[in-house]
């Protein structure tokens, strides 16, 4: 049990501090894990709905507790609030990310207001590929780009189709 329990803490850190166990009023055994969370993560209600959660406001520490609850359960729920937190974080990374690379296509001069009009986005969730994404227009021209292509990427058939409309010099 002490290395079940030397696990899970480990599972939580950085952000396990302690945890306490005491009698209850009424006779059970209360189990508080206390963790400190940034100020922005938020617990899940599914948590909020089965444990107690407490808020040192000044502290910006959470106490997870339940009465008569298995340890390990508990542990569990604070583990899922932080994996659930962190995929959060990372989704919102990506998408400012995403939004600096289509920045970048927007403001390049020889990409046309034609070809951004047409521009949509094709997610490939292949195992095995560095391709995650691809840029097509209406006419069926993709280019499949990785993430570090997409900032130099341009819009070739459109750019095709400019010089295609330009005056012919006579």
């Amino acid at each position: 049990m002490v290395g079940s329990m030397q696990d899970k803490v480990k599972a939580l850190q950085p952000y396990f501090k302690g945890m306490e166990m005491s009698e209850s009023k009424e006779g059970g055994l209360l189990t508080y894990i206390k963790v400190l969370f940034p100020p922005e993560w938020i617990i899940d209600e599914s948590t909020t709905e089965r444990f107690g959660v407490e808020v040192a406001e000044n502290e910006g520490i959470f106490y997870f507790w339940s009465e008569g609850t298995n340890t390990d359960t508990i542990f569990d729920a604070v583990e899922f609030n932080i994996k659930q937190n962190k995929t959060a974080e990372e989704k919102t990374k990506i998408y400012k990310q995403k939004v600096a690379e289509l920045k970048t296509v927007f403001a390049d001069e020889n990409n046309s207001v034609e070809a951004l009009r047409s521009l949509s986005f094709v997610m490939n969730f292949a195992a095995n590929t560095e391709t995650i994404s691809s840029i097509s227009t209406k006419e069926g021209d993709e280019t499949k780009i990785t993430p570090k292509q997409l900032m130099k990427s341009k819009i070739k058939k459109s750019n095709k189709e400019a010089k295609e409309n330009e005056p012919m010099a006579d």
